[in-house]
């Protein structure tokens, strides 16, 4: 309305939690014509299991896995294990 940006060529884009953010905008709007999302996760199941290449050999695996704390106490927030509440993490789920 404002005449700042045309309304039939919006974007949106975000990196890593921004991605997250940006696939989650994605699935409950048509207002964007493009997207960008990069290095971020769409299913929190998959990111749950995920863990760096340096922390393959490491003995800590089981302190140090990045997609467990990230899920449950960092910005996933989900609070607790994928088998605790499938629903919770479908319904946070872009992919799904």
């Amino acid at each position: 309305e404002l005449g700042i940006a045309d309304p039939q060529r919006l974007a949106i884009g975000g990196n890593s939690y921004g991605a997250y953010a940006t696939w989650a905008v994605l699935t409950q709007t048509t207002r964007f014509r493009a997207a960008i999302a990069a290095d971020g996760d769409a299913n929190l199941f998959t990111s749950y299991t995920s863990f760096g290449g340096a922390e393959r050999y490491s003995d800590a695996i089981a302190e140090t896995r990045e997609g467990i704390w990230w899920a449950e106490a960092s910005q996933g927030r989900m609070g607790h294990t994928p088998w605790r509440d499938v629903q919770r993490y479908l319904r946070n789920s872009p992919f799904f």
